[in-house]
């Protein structure tokens, strides 16, 4: 899950359950949480340019992984057969890299200045 605009379809989806959700609204939330601002503080333009990404790429990606079932022509997203997979290798990746992150930082406090 190299792409964060996946990771944040598969997070959204986490946080709806078993709801079908519509890709304006995933749209909204991806966006929000990629300016780090409400969902009501999305402007247009943030809210256009992942809406583009997501229907142009991510979704039909994540659909032909099963991860999502998506509907292009309601622009519609619910989970897929292979969505629990999804989300474990989404958990583990981020698991991994604050990981690395905390290790990275106790390395660099631990050098010595000269």
């Amino acid at each position: 899950m190299k792409v964060p605009r996946r990771r944040g379809v598969i997070r959204c989806l986490i946080e709806n359950e078993d709801r079908v959700v519509t890709a304006k609204t995933l749209s909204c939330q991806i966006a929000s949480m990629e300016q780090e601002i409400s969902v009501e503080q999305v402007t247009g333009e943030d809210y256009q340019k992942v809406y583009v990404s997501l229907i142009q790429q991510h979704l039909s990606q994540l659909a032909d992984a099963n991860i999502i079932d998506y509907d292009s022509d309601r622009k519609t997203v619910k989970r897929g057969p292979n969505f629990l997979l999804g989300a474990i290798i989404l958990s583990q990746t981020y698991a991994i890299t604050q990981l690395w992150y905390e290790n990275l930082d106790r390395a660099e406090s631990a050098t010595i200045q000269i």
